[in-house]
């Protein structure tokens, strides 16, 4: 059963193809969980067990390694969101957090992330 879903109008980057300076790529993803983070901070967080799903929405599609990559930033922001109060990069791997990361095909010109809660 959906909990929680919302769609956030971002562009992700493939952090391992792209060949830009350390500080741009770190800029951008703290941008990038600043923007989740308001987007979220708003809403009551699920309590756990739940699944977290995370799906990029884009013109074209990346390979499993690019995408766990892309989406990196938004789960650890996500992750923060539902189980706070914890170390940085820690909020992901709590137990009862089950995270799933998906795309789907968007219009041309058109990126963005869903994030869904579900029950486990």
């Amino acid at each position: 059963m959906k909990r929680f879903s919302i769609e956030i109008p971002m562009r992700t980057y493939s952090e391992s193809n792209e060949r830009v300076h350390w500080v741009k790529r770190y800029q951008r993803n703290k941008a990038q969980k600043h923007t989740i983070w308001a987007m979220l901070h708003n809403h009551k967080a699920p309590s756990l067990p739940c699944m977290l799903k995370v799906t990029r929405i884009a013109p074209r599609s990346l390979d499993m390694d690019n995408l766990g990559g892309c989406l990196k930033s938004v789960v650890d922001a996500a992750s923060e969101w539902i189980t706070p109060n914890l170390a940085a990069g820690r909020a992901d791997s709590v137990q009862g957090l089950k995270i799933e990361l998906g795309q789907e095909k968007g219009k041309v010109g058109y990126y963005a992330i869903r994030i869904d809660v579900e029950d486990p």
